[in-house]
């Protein structure tokens, strides 16, 4: 194998850490989302709430921090079986169609597996989560560092591109023996 094909590889496995992080949010469907901030805005127009100021989210083993967070909340219509009705919430099912984070952007898993970047953008739709601005994700020593990181969450796939003047950096240690 030569050495090209190996760098890829390993790109793809340290970017692996990145995908861990976003399908382990996107798929828990059981576990209460917790958001705190200094300031909540909710536009019932626009469909959107925005929180500012030291965001930091929870759900289950995933937490996200950021400057900003937008979210684009599924909205569909709720049905009260029991009364026979129907309400139209902004928070529909609490399900989300699009998180953007922006601002010193840090995810993590279980405080083992880590991703940073300017901006974050999940799309729960299309399933692809984009990391941009100084992307990095790592486990240990381990990482992958580019100027945006796409997940392509249902393909398993993952792209990381540098930028004109900064080329995609992967760092590797072995493991250490017991």
């Amino acid at each position: 194998m030569n050495k090209s094909s190996k760098t890829i590889i390993l790109t793809i496995c340290f970017s692996f850490v990145f995908l861990c992080l976003t399908e382990t949010y996107a798929k828990d469907n059981v576990s209460p989302t917790r958001i705190t901030s200094e300031k909540m805005e909710v536009d019932n127009k626009k469909n959107i709430i925005i929180f500012t100021g030291k965001v930091f989210v929870t759900k289950g083993r995933v937490e996200i921090r950021a400057d900003k967070l937008i979210l684009h909340p599924d909205n569909k219509k709720i049905v009260d079986k029991k009364n026979k009705t129907e309400k139209s919430n902004l928070l529909g099912t609490g399900k989300m169609q699009k998180i953007i984070a922006t601002g010193n952007v840090l995810l993590n898993q279980d405080r083992k597996k880590f991703a940073t970047g300017d901006k974050l953008n999940f799309d729960d739709k299309s399933r692809i989560a984009i990391l941009t601005g100084n992307a990095k994700a790592w486990e240990g020593k381990n990482q992958v560092i580019g100027d945006k990181i796409i997940m392509y969450l249902d393909e398993n796939k993952t792209i990381v591109h540098g930028a004109k003047h900064k080329r995609v950096h992967v760092t590797l240690h072995p493991k250490q023996q017991k």
